[in-house]
């Protein structure tokens, strides 16, 4: 599990090394609707994702759609009752969630399911950061 790097304002963007390529990873909050929002794309700026909402305990794009990179982004929520979308001050350095990507070898297998992930990184759905 590689946890990404918190935003530190409300547009945020990185490079990140997933599976062993580069991708650009950019964070936006929108004020309108309360909401942090995550685009996803190759370092040479080749697009794969835009818009996915961070909600918490889900995963963030949809893998069938979105082969690049081969694991999983998912917004874990630190608490045991709230794992509703992130606030803005809910998504920085050390707050309730934190987007966390989860290797390919991490889900490969017949034994991967989301409830595993659950099981193994936090027994009562709540995972740690």
């Amino acid at each position: 599990m590689i946890r990404l790097p918190a935003p530190t304002k409300p547009e945020y963007a990185y490079t990140a090394e997933l599976d062993g390529l580069e991708y650009t990873i950019n964070l936006g909050y929108n004020g309108r609707t309360h909401n942090w929002y995550m685009d996803l794309a190759k370092v040479d700026g080749t697009v794969i994702a835009n818009g996915a909402k961070v909600v918490c305990d889900f995963p963030l794009f949809d893998r069938e759609a979105h082969l690049e990179p081969p694991g999983l982004f998912i917004a874990m929520s630190t608490s045991a009752t709230d794992n509703s979308p992130p606030e803005y001050d809910e998504l920085l350095e050390g707050a309730r969630v934190r987007i966390v990507y989860f290797t390919k070898a991490e889900i490969s297998g017949e034994a991967y399911t989301q409830q595993n992930l659950i099981d193994t990184y936090g027994g009562t759905g709540v995972f740690p950061l």
